[in-house]
């Protein structure tokens, strides 16, 4: 459960805590964007909602959750849910060869350095040719929180610096679209 500033709304400075309960059936939605599907390298066709049951101590699937990949949303009517809820997947299994195969030949785009980062941190990225580049921040719900560059630039090897100051510690995702390609890494604020 997150705040529309992407920070966590049952995690305080000293880890988890609160809960969601309801007493009657209630629909409700939630939804994911392809930013985070590809920066967590989420298989789609594996994403399930579950609760957290304190009896059985574990994570339950929520089995009449439906799923719409069309439009990131997953969506359940049910009062059992008394705890923590989360969306889960299974990430896309990639060898070193595979992912590299799958990289577009055009540019590559590095980790970040360093990374868990505080405040700041360096993004590298690689064009073979001359392109339009634009590279981005997203909150872990997707959102974009900052554009860090969006212009034409030559073949070469880059590197842009990123100053999180006043962005919450938490998980964010970079992305780089060159042309109609891009490439999504995740990072890691720690304050």
């Amino acid at each position: 459960m997150f705040r529309t500033d992407g920070s966590n709304i049952l995690w305080n400075n000293h880890g988890n805590s609160g809960h969601v309960q309801f007493n009657n059936d209630v629909e409700y939605q939630l939804q994911y964007s392809d930013i985070q599907v590809q920066g967590f390298n989420i298989d789609e066709n594996t994403i399930q909602l579950k609760y957290w049951d304190a009896q059985v101590n574990g994570w339950v699937t929520l089995n009449d959750a439906v799923v719409d990949v069309a439009n990131n949303t997953v969506t359940v009517s049910n009062a059992t849910v008394s705890s923590f809820l989360i969306l889960t997947g299974q990430q896309n299994p990639l060898s070193i060869d595979e992912e590299s195969s799958n990289l577009p030949a055009q540019f590559t785009l590095e980790q970040n350095f360093p990374n868990p980062f505080n405040p700041k941190t360096t993004i590298e990225f690689t064009l073979r040719k001359n392109a339009h580049v634009v590279l981005s921040i997203y909150n872990v719900l997707g959102q974009k929180v900052v554009e860090l560059m969006n212009e034409a630039k030559p073949a070469g090897v880059y590197q842009v610096d990123f100053d999180a100051s006043n962005l919450p510690s938490g998980i964010y995702f970079y992305e780089l679209k060159v042309g109609d390609m891009s490439l999504v890494k995740k990072m890691n604020l720690n304050k």
